[in-house]
């Protein structure tokens, strides 16, 4: 009896993926296996976040076809080097941008991964310069020389000086 009439919609999303990867120039950016490192993932519609510890890669991350744009959060002592982005056969995926990049995201048909987009983001560690310098207001100390110790220590291993005179 009646209008028995049911109206379904149906919307389809093409899924593309794409993976996240840390990489090390540096030994001491590799750390000891647990050198996180924060990304996001966005397309304007959607957006995900993932750690991913220096040496090693994400899990495909399941994303609308078409474009993404990943960032990688800022990082104390480390700085971003290079930025690639490619697909399984290592064609260029990297739209534009160096933090943060572009990227293309294709769709990936009927099997959702093996067609990943493969971001890697490579870092190094922030390194400096010290220098040791010794000033007197007494002209008695002019020619003497002094004789200093200096360490630092570098993800739980101390290196030390030999003794640097000045």
């Amino acid at each position: 009896p009646g209008n028995n009439i049911t109206l379904v919609t149906f919307t389809n999303q093409a899924e593309g993926t794409i993976a996240i990867c840390k990489d090390a120039a540096d030994s001491e950016t590799l750390g000891n296996g647990s050198n996180p490192f924060v990304f996001s993932i966005s397309d304007g519609a959607f957006s995900a976040s993932v750690t991913v510890d220096a040496g090693k890669c994400s899990a495909p991350i399941l994303v609308p076809a078409g474009s993404a744009i990943v960032t990688e959060g800022a990082s104390t002592n480390f700085h971003l080097v290079s930025v690639t982005a490619t697909g399984p056969t290592s064609d260029n995926r990297l739209l534009s941008g160096f933090n943060p990049v572009t990227v293309s995201v294709p769709f990936s048909g009927t099997t959702l991964y093996g067609n990943e987009t493969l971001v890697t983001f490579t870092n190094a560690v922030n390194t400096g310069q010290f220098k040791i310098c010794k000033t007197s207001s007494s002209s008695l100390l002019a020619d003497e020389s002094f004789v200093f110790n200096w360490n630092y220590t570098l993800n739980g291993t101390t290196f030390s000086s030999f003794p640097y005179g000045i």
